[in-house]
């Protein structure tokens, strides 16, 4: 079967001393055509082939210069026209 590159996004748990959001982005190869609920950075789930890379807790500020807006500039550099799963608002 045919695999396809994303660009998934998913919140991150982080400890109550953490103020603010964390989220982590990835570089997955998933089935082609594989639907949205079925995909995770996960490489034991059934859609997902590997993991490319990724970028871990990231700190979701209010502007691309955050961390979390540099790391999914680098995956969209990484993986140009890869379909974006996750993606938060204002990204």
């Amino acid at each position: 079967m045919s695999t396809e590159t994303i660009i998934k996004t998913s919140t991150a748990a982080m400890p109550s001393s953490c103020k603010g959001r964390y989220a982590h982005v990835a570089i997955l190869e998933v089935e082609e055509g594989a639907l949205d609920h079925e995909v995770a950075i996960d490489d034991r789930r059934k859609a997902v082939h590997g993991i490319v890379q990724t970028w871990e807790s990231r700190n979701v500020g209010k502007t691309p210069a955050c961390a979390y807006g540099r790391a999914l500039a680098e995956a969209r550099a990484a993986a140009p026209g890869a379909r974006e799963i996750g993606t938060l608002r204002g990204f």
